[in-house]
């Protein structure tokens, strides 16, 4: 079963650069797909909101939101690894 996850990468930067590297991961706003996707909420779904709306809804600029596919767990994991890598 897919599972959603979320982290925070201490900067909006850094949030970017972990986006910037992933290669298997999709950075698509298609959350529950079968397919593993990450999104960057501020800048995505809560776009419309003011910082403070989304500072009540726990969405910081530095938070990313995984939803995890059926794609193979160690080549998600290495994704994840490289792209935190780069940071």
């Amino acid at each position: 079963a897919s599972g959603i996850r979320t982290f925070r990468l201490d900067s909006k930067e850094n949030a970017f650069k972990c986006l910037g590297k992933l290669k298997l991961i999709l950075n698509l706003t298609n959350i529950g797909d079968c397919k593993t996707i990450i999104i960057h909420p501020a800048t995505t779904i809560c776009s419309s909101n003011t910082p403070e709306e989304r500072e009540k809804m726990a969405v910081y600029d530095d938070l990313l939101r995984l939803s995890v596919g059926i794609e193979d767990v160690d080549d998600i994991l290495e994704d994840i690894d490289r792209a935190l890598e780069a940071i």
